[in-house]
């Protein structure tokens, strides 16, 4: 019934894999392969990386304080 139709629980869930995926995109683009690194140059990958580190908190907290 529930998965039946659209509503904003499969919406949600849709969200969710989608977000899934991209994070789990970014890893291993940015671990894994270092595209960054290999595209530009070490300092790039190194910002970049400090920049997710301290922007998903901050990001998180943001958007559960509303």
């Amino acid at each position: 019934m529930i998965v039946s139709g659209d509503n904003s629980v499969t919406r949600l869930f849709g969200l969710n894999y989608l977000t899934l995926a991209t994070s789990l995109l970014v890893i291993v683009l940015m671990f894994r392969f270092q595209v960054l690194r290999k595209l530009f140059r070490p300092y790039v990958q190194e910002q970049t990386f400090l920049f997710l580190i301290m922007g998903d908190p901050r990001a998180g907290l943001g958007t559960a304080t509303f």
